[in-house]
């Protein structure tokens, strides 16, 4: 016994999808002048034809063009300013030890600001005690090696003084921000009137 096909549905086609360096192809519109179905390209006005697909979103229930919105500005505040500051500051003290406090490295390697702790602590993340004047490639070695990190902390800061900076940054409190940037420009003035080191 054989049964009946089902009747086969034509299928819908669906939209073109829209590539890069592909333009997406509009949808067929029906020309009210001609009463036919093409392309759409040049529907308008001044062919006499009938646009289907509209060329921007309306306003929801009047006939005007919806006003499409910008992204808000992202406006820093005096705080986040001040940040930046004293993150400047901090590292203009930090390298001009003149040389990485890991390998020896001099002036010619490129230096950088390293923590010790996090700067994500904010409550040390710019105390003079928590930074180290590495070169890239140290502060790129320790990165991925944060056991050892640890251990050359302890070492360079004993520890007295790296238990008192962890649970200072474990605390987390709230920074004055204007008292922070005074005492960076205070300490910087100290450093740049002295010789740099060989």
């Amino acid at each position: 016994m054989t049964f009946p096909k089902p009747p086969v549905r034509e299928k819908r086609s669906p939209r073109p999808i829209a590539r890069k360096g592909i333009a997406r192809k509009p949808w067929p519109c029906v020309c009210v002048v001609e009463r036919d179905v093409h392309s759409g390209l040049n529907c308008g006005p001044d062919t006499g034809r009938r646009k289907s697909a509209r060329s921007s979103p309306l306003k929801r229930g009047t006939g005007k063009p919806a006003r499409t919105k910008r992204p808000n500005k992202v406006r820093k505040t005096g705080r986040a300013k001040l940040k930046r500051l004293a993150d400047k500051l901090a590292g203009q003290i930090c390298r001009a030890r003149g040389k990485c406090e890991a390998c020896g490295a001099g002036p010619e390697a490129v230096l950088q600001w390293a923590h010790l702790f996090s700067r994500r602590y904010h409550a040390v993340r710019w105390n003079l005690l928590n930074c180290a004047c590495l070169c890239k490639g140290c502060h790129f070695k320790y990165g991925l090696r944060p056991l050892e990190f640890d251990e050359w902390m302890r070492a360079i800061l004993g520890l007295p003084a790296y238990d008192e900076l962890r649970r200072i940054a474990l605390k987390n409190e709230r920074v004055d921000m204007e008292a922070t940037v005074a005492y960076l420009r205070i300490e910087l003035s100290k450093v740049s009137s002295q010789e740099p080191l060989a």
